[in-house]
């Protein structure tokens, strides 16, 4: 059952939100937590005056996404650029990445294939619901998705300079 209220919605994504946040800005907290604020911000009253929300906290997440690629392409960035974030590459923890090193190895993406990343593999929406809400097409989905590669080895300190499109994947 989704939340009644925009107050409640809110409560209850928080914290998926900000690793989003964080995740999207490349690790950069201060960056992570103004995208969180504007997103919430912009989106309470647009929660209210839209017409029909079935999954509420899909909702968000998309808002999340659609602000932050307003604020790449507002930076001057270009689909193949990374957003600037932290450059202080955390520690790796023996035995996995945490979502810090996660985070920090997102910034070493392009940032509309970080934000596809995000959804498609963290958050798990389907191909065809990214692309509406990027306004994408579900190749170009698929294209993007190829960065993978490059997010596993930044994240595991590994090829940090493949672009994700170096073979290995199809």
């Amino acid at each position: 059952m989704s939340p009644q209220t925009f107050e409640e919605l809110a409560t209850a994504e928080v914290d998926h939100l900000y690793q989003g946040a964080l995740f999207l800005s490349g690790g950069d907290e201060d960056a992570a937590e103004g995208l969180l604020l504007w997103t919430l911000t912009r989106s309470f009253h647009a929660y209210r005056s839209a017409q029909e929300v079935v999954d509420a906290a899909k909702w968000l997440e998309g808002r999340l996404v659609d602000e932050f690629i307003a604020a790449s392409t507002a930076a001057g960035l270009d689909a193949d650029e990374a957003w600037p974030g932290s450059q202080e590459r955390p520690t790796r923890p023996v035995g996995g990445v945490d979502s810090k090193a996660l985070a920090f190895a997102a910034g070493r993406v392009p940032f509309r294939a970080r934000a596809v990343l995000w959804l498609v593999v963290l958050r798990r929406w389907k191909y065809e619901d990214v692309a509406h809400t990027l306004g994408v097409s579900g190749d170009d989905v698929k294209n993007l998705l190829k960065y993978r590669d490059a997010l596993v080895g930044a994240a595991l300190g590994g090829a940090g300079e493949r672009n994700g499109t170096d073979g290995g994947i199809t």
